[in-house]
């Protein structure tokens, strides 16, 4: 059976992907070109704020393949190692590992993401926003994350 990611299952993050995809407030697209953006974006988020939440209810799955084909796996196997600090978490055997690690944090970003997008306003001005806090964010990176800040000039 192939790899599948799951997003989180409550109807109320269900609907907030639906809406990150969606056009909305006068644009053409959504704020995403596809869910599997928006999960990558949230993972992302949920890292940075330390936010990783078990999921509940999973979700309609989507194909691994298709954040393979998107490069996506790079991120989703540097999460994992981050998250661990053990590289042997690469490995065959601890795919579901990595798969669970992403898909935890992801939770966290689209609980946050429903947060920031219940205040009144532009909702692509509120992410822009959350970005501009993550980027100026004082909490150093801990475990291999230092190493990776130096090295990319952080």
């Amino acid at each position: 059976m192939e790899r599948r990611i799951a997003p989180p299952g409550s109807a109320e993050l269900l609907q907030l992907l639906e809406k990150l995809v969606s056009p909305s407030q006068g644009r053409e697209d959504g704020l995403f070109r596809s869910k599997q953006k928006a999960l990558m974006f949230s993972a992302a988020l949920g890292w940075n704020l330390k936010q990783r939440k078990p999921l509940e209810r999973r979700g309609e799955p989507i194909r691994y393949s298709i954040f393979e084909g998107a490069l996506d796996d790079a991120f989703i196997n540097a999460l994992a190692i981050a998250e661990t600090n053990d590289l042997k978490v690469l490995g065959g055997e601890r795919d579901d590992d990595r798969v669970q690690i992403f898909e935890e944090y992801a939770h966290g970003g689209l609980l946050e993401i429903k947060r920031i997008l219940s205040q009144p306003g532009e909702d692509l001005d509120h992410l822009l926003q959350a970005v501009i806090d993550a980027r100026e964010s004082t909490v150093p990176p801990e475990g291999l994350a230092p190493d990776l800040a130096r090295l990319f000039g952080a």
